[in-house]
């Protein structure tokens, strides 16, 4: 986990794994534990009252995102569009390289 220039490594022994986001949110807002959720699926539960931030201000590590498009000397303005919209929306990762 990170916080600003923080980290901390977590070893934990959980009862439940999902491969799914919505899962693991439903586990949780059940009661069966806490989890690691993406803010935009947490928000309406925290702000009901049905979840609690665990460790605010912390986040996971982040993660690499990558564009893969067939090489090609046409490239479609479509593909070029998106490409240019991730760097935008993902600036750490379009700065790391």
């Amino acid at each position: 986990m990170r916080r600003g220039r923080e980290a901390e490594t977590l070893r934990l022994a959980p009862r439940l794994l999902v491969n799914n986001n919505l899962a693991a949110r439903d586990a949780v807002v059940a009661g069966l534990g806490i989890g690691l959720l993406p803010r935009f699926q947490a928000a309406r539960f925290v702000a009901d009252g049905c979840l609690d931030e665990v460790l605010p201000g912390w986040s996971k590590p982040l993660v690499p995102v990558n564009a893969l498009f067939a090489a090609s000397r046409y490239q479609t303005p479509k593909i070029r569009t998106f490409v240019d919209h991730a760097k935008n929306a993902f600036p750490a990762a379009a700065a790391a390289g």
